[in-house]
């Protein structure tokens, strides 16, 4: 389970945006996939949290796969997952 998550839609919608804006400081990528695929119905919270995973694949060093949406090394000019070339991209 990731320790990671954003209030519930019974949150008002500041303290949501807050939390969107305060995780991209403290995640790890692992929350990267769950903050990716959780359906947001306000489109200023759906931009904080790309904001926050940004952030996140910044202080990590880490990108995703253009092919797999896997997350990988900054570096890396192989996917490990899938194994297309991502230098380029």
């Amino acid at each position: 389970m990731n320790r990671y998550y954003l209030p519930d839609s019974a949150t008002p919608n500041r303290v949501r945006v807050r939390a969107a804006e305060m995780i991209g400081d403290v995640a790890e990528p692992d929350a990267i996939d769950p903050l990716r695929n959780h359906k947001y119905g306000n489109d200023i919270l759906r931009k904080k949290v790309e904001e926050a995973i940004s952030r996140i694949h910044e202080k990590n060093f880490t990108r995703e796969c253009p092919f797999c949406a896997e997350v990988v090394k900054m570096q890396a000019k192989l996917c490990k997952h899938c194994g297309q070339e991502i230098a380029g991209q």
